[in-house]
């Protein structure tokens, strides 16, 4: 069969359309697709509207009809994978129209691999986005011509072309009056009938070698203006490969290293600190019994670099103050003079002239402008794979470990983990991404930007099929005080809804009050939407004496942790469990896998 435009909608108004070319796809009781001759009508009016316009420009000879069932599920996009399949394997057609749009995709990278292989073929699918302002699929694909509508665009064979973003084309889609193919004048809007406008022009231009390339030369050279996003987005999370590394300081960060060792992708030939710090020549084991390494702790001014690639520098600002002395100039000096790569928690910028030109490689994470996409017109994507975010009560909860703990634990189940962390260090984990908004801070972009920065890398984890995804906020989401702006939770608030999250583990202390529990609790559930499905216990209070929060700490006992957990499961009703405790995270991961 061949025909200029094939339209996938509702269907068609058969009483004015009895010689309508087309077909309904449909599931039969054993989820087989089923395509039924000869029967597309349209029972909701709106490919109907698609048709007549259409129509307009187009004999009915040359258009041929794919109803979707009319029990189609908004967010079911096998029957679009079918109707492109059917087309591609019973059709040869110029234009596919497309007037809908899927706000989540569960299979995106199926969908875009069958776009693309049909767009090789010479087929120009043209699809809407949809209404509701987000990036939708197929239109958000690369190998699609997407159409928004635009209030700005009068007439119907105007329209903006926009280069270097997931929308293609602005065309006219405000209020207004179509006729129907009962000959009825309608009052309607929106991008599906930007979206007809567009499939008409395109089906008469005049172009040799018809192709989406041609195709959208042809559209720009046709267009009422060009609107261009020079901007591209730089990836800031590609380091370069360590094979061994030594680490200074040994400061509570570090220890993650220690800890989970087996989510590294390299060696630790060894850890460094400051012989002031005391902690020099004491056994790695001290601090966790678990670990079997029976090495020490070595002296900075001892390191011997040969044998390492790489010296992951940790945060040293506080150290350097003091000591009163430059520890990440002399680090530095001293690795590229051997020759040596360099991970920093924080930023390098004051040693930019001894380090570009030096032949060495050097990191630190950091996000600006770069890493921000800008040519969506404030779009999101909804992301379509279950997302669970860590957050916390306060600072200090070990939010990264339980994060570590849980990716850990799904892996070992099976499932293939994305992640972003707000750990400097996440990337040395094999975290996806890095977003470090924690001490000594190197975000550096807006609120809105980072909302579009979070949501931008999450839908790309979703297009690599990643099964679940899970990030870790910093700090409380609500403070104890509004008595310092430190105390504000100035970029919780983003990050939350930047990631979405569909569930949330909350982190709490010993000593948090339930009310202030409870009131994170509402805080999170009311911004995201998302159920709190358990509560993390930080296994470490404060010695209870006249220096209070300035007392020493001290280790939450089992009778402790199995009393406090009592008390507030019994007015909060969600389940309490203890950071560091194996078990436990293998019962949050087990909550997890049958939440979803």
């Amino acid at each position: 069969m061949e025909y200029e435009v094939v339209i996938i909608d509702s269907g068609v108004n058969i009483a004015n359309n009895s010689h309508a070319h087309g077909i309904t796809i449909q599931k039969n009781g054993s989820d087989v697709f089923e395509y039924i001759d000869k029967d597309c009508s349209d029972k909701t009016g709106h490919g109907s509207i698609i048709y007549s316009i259409i129509n307009k420009y187009i004999p009915r000879s040359d258009i041929f009809v794919i109803k979707l069932s009319d029990r189609l599920c908004d967010n079911d996009d096998s029957y679009l994978y079918a109707a492109l399949e059917y087309i591609k394997n019973n059709i040869k057609c110029k234009v596919i129209n497309i007037s809908l749009g899927f706000k989540t995709c569960e299979e995106i990278r199926k969908l875009d691999s069958l776009c693309t292989e049909m767009a090789s073929l010479g087929y120009v699918i043209v699809s809407a986005f949809d209404n509701e302002g987000c990036l939708s699929f197929p239109a958000a694909l690369d190998c699609v011509i997407g159409v928004d509508s635009s209030n700005d665009i009068i007439n119907a064979d105007e329209y903006v072309y926009v280069e270097n973003s997931p929308i293609n084309i602005l065309a006219k889609g405000g209020i207004q009056r179509v006729k129907s193919e009962e000959g009825n004048i309608v009052i309607t809007s929106g991008s599906s009938i930007a979206c007809a406008y567009v499939t008409s022009l395109i089906s008469r231009a005049a172009v040799e070698k018809f192709n989406i390339h041609t195709v959208k030369e042809y559209l720009k050279s046709k267009a009422k203006y060009i609107h261009v996003f020079e901007d591209v987005v730089k990836n800031g999370n590609e380091i370069f490969e360590i094979k061994n590394a030594a680490i200074f300081p040994f400061s509570k960060e570090e220890h993650a290293f220690l800890r989970f060792e087996d989510l590294l992708s390299f060696t630790i030939k060894g850890y460094y600190d400051v012989r002031r710090s005391g902690k020099v020549g004491r056994q790695l084991s001290f601090y966790y019994d678990s670990i079997s390494r029976i090495e020490s702790v070595k002296d900075i001014e001892q390191i011997v670099f040969e044998g390492i690639d790489t010296i992951i520098l940790g945060h040293l600002d506080e150290l350097n103050r003091l000591i009163k002395r430059d520890y990440r100039g002399y680090i530095i000096k001293k690795a590229i003079e051997a020759g040596v790569n360099i991970y920093s928690f924080d930023p390098l910028d004051l040693y930019n002239d001894i380090l570009q030109n030096a032949n060495i490689n050097y990191f630190y994470p950091q996000i600006d402008v770069r890493n921000v996409p800008h040519n969506s017109f404030g779009k999101l994507y909804k992301i379509s794979k279950p997302v669970l975010g860590i957050f916390g009560t306060s600072s200090q909860q070990g939010k990264f470990t339980l994060q570590l703990s849980l990716k850990r634990e799904l892996e070992k189940c099976g499932y293939n983990v994305g992640s972003i962390g707000t750990e400097p260090h996440s990337l040395l984990f094999g975290l996806d991404y890095v977003f470090p908004m924690g001490y000594n801070s190197t975000v550096n972009i807006s609120n809105h930007q980072i909302v579009t920065f979070l949501n931008y890398n999450i839908n790309n984890l979703c297009y690599c099929e990643k099964e679940i995804i899970l990030v870790a906020s910093q700090a409380a989401f609500i403070p104890y005080a509004y008595n310092n702006l430190r105390e504000s939770p100035s970029m919780q608030y983003p990050f939350a809804i930047g990631t979405q999250p569909d569930v949330i583990v909350l982190c709490i202390n010993y000593f948090d009050d339930i009310s202030y529990i409870r009131n994170s609790i509402m805080a999170l559930a009311g911004l995201t939407g998302a159920e709190i499905i358990a509560l993390v216990m930080y296994p470490v209070t404060y010695v209870d004496d006249w220096r209070g929060l300035y007392g020493s700490k001290k280790a939450v006992s089992k009778e402790e942790y199995e009393l406090r957990a009592k008390e507030i499961f019994a007015q909060i009703r969600i389940p309490v469990f203890l950071l560091g405790n194996n078990q436990h995270m293998r019962d949050i991961c087990r909550i997890v896998i049958d939440y979803f």
